[in-house]
């Protein structure tokens, strides 16, 4: 009787069909689990892409806000001949102002010889691109307007900083502590005035859909105050019109009778206070920071201003109400 013997070295036909499958199987997950791994990767990348860019915008647009100067309006003077101004309006009034026009000081000069001024007019705007989208547009110009210019440059006046920009708005928050969407140092309510801090928001749109990358958020204090020239120059001991007031014989004489101006005796008051930092400084045990972040942002916008101005957050002392 014949018997068919099976060879020592070989396979079966099933044998070899389950490596293979078994084999496919293997390759299909570590192809998979490999595919996976490379979109979260570029996504990664690209989220950290995102990021780099909204976090230069909104340094860029910050650095300049922090540079912010303004020189006070004379009451005598005719607000049409001020060239001094921080202007900040917008359609969206939730989303913060979307145009803003200040005067910096943020301008580094070109020449290391020549006297040059590091003063710069600029304009922040965001405008409606060709695919329905935001533009981030800035405009600056070194030399002050002759008197006072309300009006915003037109897009081809600009330069291009960013688009694809699906939100763009910036919050402003007053002396106290209040936050608001639009700002003009021109008005009769905010005559001379500067905000305390800001809050720039913006956010992108993420490729040709409607979907949105943010908002991402920057908030910074405006740490220059504005300058009353009067107030310096009674400090100084000069007059409104610049004529010396503590030189002549009429200023001695003023003097020795223990007069002066009521302008001038409530600007020496205001010039020996104690100030908020002074304050702080006599007192360690005292916390800005436990007064609330609004708070906060108005003591440390203001560490030059007399402490009792500030009596009322109660973080003033008896003794640096003076």
């Amino acid at each position: 009787m014949s018997s068919v013997r099976r060879s020592a070295g070989g396979f079966t036909l099933l044998e070899v069909l389950a490596v293979v499958l078994l084999t496919g199987v293997v390759l299909t997950v570590a192809i998979n689990f490999y595919l996976n791994l490379s979109k979260a990767s570029l996504a990664a990348m690209d989220g950290s892409q995102r990021a780099r860019r909204a976090a230069v915008l909104l340094d860029r647009v910050a650095r300049d806000l922090e540079a912010t100067v303004l020189v006070k309006k004379p009451a005598e003077l005719d607000p049409l001949a001020h060239p001094w101004l921080f202007l900040a309006e917008g359609d969206a009034t939730d989303a913060g102002a979307e145009r803003l026009k200040f005067v910096s000081r943020g301008r580094h000069p070109r020449s290391s010889t020549a006297p040059e001024s590091d003063l710069e007019v600029v304009v922040w705007t965001a405008e409606r691109g060709a695919h329905q989208d935001l533009e981030l547009r800035r405009w600056s110009s070194p030399a002050l307007p002759p008197g006072l210019d309300r009006s915003f440059p037109t897009p081809d006046e600009t330069d291009l900083v960013a688009a694809g920009v699906a939100e763009f708005g910036v919050r402003l928050m007053s002396e106290k502590g209040e936050w608001v969407t639009t700002w003009d140092s021109s008005s009769l309510e905010a005559s001379g005035d500067l905000p305390v801090a800001a809050e720039i928001r913006i956010s992108f749109y993420l490729g040709d859909t409607n979907a949105r990358d943010g908002p991402y958020v920057r908030r910074v204090l405006l740490p220059l105050r504005p300058l009353d020239l009067e107030k310096m120059l009674a400090v100084n001991g000069q007059n409104v019109v610049g004529q010396s007031t503590t030189n002549g014989q009429d200023s001695k004489d003023q003097t020795d009778n223990g007069g002066g101006s009521p302008t001038q005796q409530a600007s020496q008051d205001r010039n020996n206070c104690v100030t908020v930092a002074a304050c702080l400084a006599r007192h360690p045990e005292i916390n800005p920071a436990a007064f609330g972040p609004e708070i906060q942002a108005v003591v440390n916008g203001s560490m030059g201003s007399c402490a009792s101005d500030f009596a009322a957050t109660g973080m003033a002392p008896a003794d640096c109400l003076q």
